[in-house]
């Protein structure tokens, strides 16, 4: 059981690192396509690095809470099998997809492609309008009232303080 759920957690690992390459690279074919300037200078390289790191830190945390307390991976064929509302899922009721926004947004910024962060903006209107309001339905159907309570207290995005009620609800 303990070899199947690490083998999904690489795949899974995997999955998100091609899919962010893959996005990437088709934002570079939009620079070309659309003879978009690379812009590029020191400080957009320092954000970009910067962005790309705080995204990889945030996949990090997120994804050790969804192992050790919601004992599941991020990867859909080994879901949590528990909500998890601590780590970084105090603060933001989608931490991965927000590291992996800014992954995508510092990766471009990097490499000074406007392409990329088109695509990064269209995902991000993607996650927040077609893909999340799916997966929030899915969720309250797996945890009922439990999940209902944390949407009401913890934003999709970003909380940056999660009242009292939730702190003490979050921490026990």
């Amino acid at each position: 059981m303990q070899v199947r759920k690490r083998r999904n957690l690489v795949s899974g690992i995997l999955k998100v690192a091609l899919v962010l390459l893959g996005l990437t690279a088709f934002g570079l074919s939009v620079d070309d396509l659309l003879s978009f300037p690379t812009v590029r200078n020191i400080e957009s390289v320092a954000v970009g690095v910067t962005l790309i790191a705080a995204g990889v830190s945030l996949e990090t945390w997120g994804t050790c809470a969804l192992w050790q307390q919601g004992l599941g991976t991020p990867n859909p064929a080994e879901p949590p099998s528990r909500l998890v509302t601590t780590g970084p899922y105090r603060f933001s009721r989608n931490p991965l997809y927000l590291a992996r926004f800014c992954m995508l947004l510092g990766g471009s910024l990097f490499l000074g492609s406007m392409g990329t962060v088109l695509v990064s903006i269209a995902l991000f209107i993607g996650l927040n309008f077609l893909l999340l309001p799916r997966e929030e339905g899915r969720l309250q159907g797996r945890f009922g009232n439990n999940y209902l309570d944390y949407k009401a207290e913890v934003s999709r995005w970003i909380t940056l303080t999660p009242s009292r009620r939730v702190r003490r609800k979050l921490d026990q």
